[in-house]
C-alpha cells in the first residue's frame, strides 16, 4: 500500500475496497519544478514549520498538470471555479441514446441502499432524452434532460500555489463522494520525494476548518440582495469618467488634481475615442459592473470560462432547494419532447427527495438532478472582460441560451454607454468571421438587432 492511499484511509475512514472500486482515474500527471529549485524547497521545509504564506512563495514557480478521466459533468464544472487553465470535454455533440452505465453512481447512494432507485432513474432520463432526439431534437438540447452525473473528462494545470486552493477545495467538499474519491487519486499521483511539500500543505488544509466554516456561510451572502431570476446590471461607478481618467494619468502631464474638476463629459468622450482608435485598451479595466441572471446549471460554464471576471452562483444543493429549470425552445415547440421533457423534470425531483428521506446528503442526492437546473449568477466584471465575453457569445453559432443572454447584456449596456459599447459585435459585424468553414454567413443578424435599438 503506497503512501497517500494509506493517508487517505487513516483520514477519511474509507475502506481499501472502496477505493478500488472507483471507475474515476487519472490518466496523466506532472509535477512540474526545476530540481536545484525543490532542492532549496526541500531544505527550507526540512528545517522551518512553513506556514501558508512559506508554502505559497515556495510553489510560485511550479506548476501541476493532470487530465481526469470518468469524471462527472458537475465535477468537471465546479472544477472551473478553480480559476485556471483547463479543457473539457465538451459535450454539446454527443449523443447518450447508447451510453448505458456511462454514469457515476456515489458512493453513499450505494451504502444506504438506493443504487438500484439511482440506476433505474438515469436509464429513464436516458429513454426520455432517446424520445427528444428521435423526435428531432438536437443533442444539445435533449442533455437538458440528462442528470449531471454522467462522466466527462477533464485536462487542467494549476499554475504555483494553486495547488493548495485545489487541495483545500476538494478537501472541504468532501461530502461529495467524487470530490474526496479524486483528491485521493491526486494525491496518489505524487512522487515520494515530494512527501514533505503534501505533509506540509495538508498540515495547512486541516488547519482551516474553522476558517471554512466561516467561509461557507459568508459564500451566500450573496443570495440575500438579490431577487431570483432577476436580469440586472448595476454600474459601481461612471464608466467613461474611470475609463478616461485611467488613460489621462497615462498620457496627461502635471497633477491630476489640476485638471480632475474640469474633466467634462465632452473632454472624457473625446479622449475615449483616442483611446479605442490606439487600441488602448487595458484603461477600460477601470469601469466595472456587476450582472445578474437566471440561467441553466449546464451553461453557466460558458460564462464561468472568462477567469477574470468575478462569479457567484447557486449551488446545486440551494437549487434543490426551490427546484426549477429551463426548457430549450425546440423541446417547447414539439408537444411528444415536452411532456417527456416535463415528466422526466419531475422524476429528478420526486428521486432526490427520495435520496434525502433515505438519509443520503443532499450532496449525492443532487447528482439525480439535471443540467437543465436553473440557478442564479451574479457576475462581477470590467468593461475590457465584458467586451471580450460578448464577441465570443453574440456569435450565431453559440449555444442559443448564451447568446440570448449575451444579446440582453449588450442591449443594456449600448443603451447606457452607447460611445463605449459601439464597437461591440461578433467578428463578423467589424471583419472576417472567426469560424472560417463552420461560419453561419448570418452576418446580417447581429447588424439587424443593433439598428433596431438605435
Amino acid at each position: 500500500m503506497i503512501l497517500f492511499e494509506l493517508f487517505y484511509i487513516l483520514n477519511y475512514n474509507v475502506s481499501i475496497n472502496v477505493l478500488k472500486e472507483v471507475i474515476m482515474k487519472i490518466t496523466f500527471f506532472r509535477f512540474n519544478v526545476e530540481e536545484d529549485y525543490w532542492n532549496v524547497i526541500k531544505d527550507f521545509l526540512k528545517n522551518n514549520k512553513a506556514t501558508e504564506y512559506d508554502l505559497r512563495n515556495c510553489l510560485k514557480h511550479t506548476s501541476t498538470n493532470a487530465i481526469v478521466e470518468k469524471c462527472t459533468r458537475y465535477y468537471s464544472d465546479e472544477i472551473i471555479d478553480q480559476r485556471d487553465s483547463y479543457s473539457i470535454q465538451s459535450q454539446r455533440y454527443v449523443n447518450f441514446k447508447d451510453k448505458l452505465d456511462f454514469f457515476y453512481v456515489p458512493r453513499e447512494v450505494i451504502e444506504k441502499g438506493q443504487e438500484e432507485l439511482f440506476r433505474s432513474h438515469i436509464n429513464n432520463m436516458i429513454e426520455k432524452y432517446s424520445i427528444m432526439v428521435d423526435n428531432g431534437i438536437k443533442p444539445e438540447d435533449a442533455r437538458f434532460a440528462l442528470p449531471i452525473t454522467f462522466y466527462s473528462n477533464v485536462k487542467f494545470t494549476l499554475q504555483g500555489d494553486k495547488l493548495i486552493d485545489f487541495i483545500i477545495f476538494h478537501y472541504y467538499y468532501s461530502k461529495f463522494n467524487e470530490f474526496e474519491e479524486v483528491l485521493n487519486e491526486f494525491l496518489k499521483q505524487f512522487d515520494s520525494k515530494y512527501e514533505i511539500l503534501i505533509q506540509n500543505i495538508m498540515r495547512i488544509v486541516k488547519s482551516k476548518a474553522n476558517e471554512f466554516k466561516n467561509f461557507s456561510k459568508s459564500s451566500r451572502l450573496w443570495k440575500k440582495a438579490i431577487k431570483p431570476d432577476e436580469l440586472k446590471i448595476t454600474f459601481h461607478n461612471n464608466l467613461l469618467l474611470e475609463t478616461s481618467l485611467g488613460a489621462s494619468i497615462c498620457y496627461r502631464m502635471g497633477s491630476p488634481s489640476e485638471y480632475i474638476e474640469k474633466f467634462g463629459e465632452d473632454k472624457q468622450e473625446e479622449l475615449f475615442k483616442k483611446i479605442m482608435a490606439s487600441k488602448h485598451e487595458s484603461v477600460t479595466e477601470h469601469g466595472f459592473m456587476t450582472i445578474q441572471f437566471p440561467i441553466s446549471r449546464i451553461i453557466h460554464t460558458h460564462i464561468h470560462r472568462h477567469r477574470l471576471s468575478k462569479m457567484t452562483y447557486t449551488s446545486i444543493t440551494d437549487a434543490a432547494k426551490n427546484f426549477s429549470y429551463v426548457i430549450p425552445p425546440d423541446i417547447k415547440n414539439k408537444l411528444v419532447c415536452l411532456e417527456a421533457f416535463e415528466q422526466g423534470m419531475k422524476n429528478c425531483k420526486e428521486v432526490y427527495d427520495t435520496l434525502i428521506k433515505s438519509g443520503i446528503s443532499s450532496e449525492n442526492a443532487s447528482y439525480a438532478l439535471p443540467n437543465a437546473t436553473k440557478i442564479d449568477v451574479v457576475l462581477t466584471t470590467n468593461i475590457r472582460d465584458v467586451k471580450h465575453i460578448l464577441r465570443t457569445r453574440l456569435c450565431e453559432r453559440a449555444q442559443w441560451e448564451i447568446r440570448g443572454l449575451a444579446y440582453w447584456i449588450f442591449a443594456e449596456l449600448y443603451k447606457k454607454y452607447p460611445l463605449i459599447f459601439s464597437d461591440l459585435g461578433p467578428s463578423c459585424y467589424s471583419g472576417k468571421c472567426k469560424e472560417a468553414d463552420m461560419s453561419c454567413g448570418n452576418s446580417y443578424i447581429f447588424k439587424k438587432f443593433i439598428d433596431n435599438i438605435k
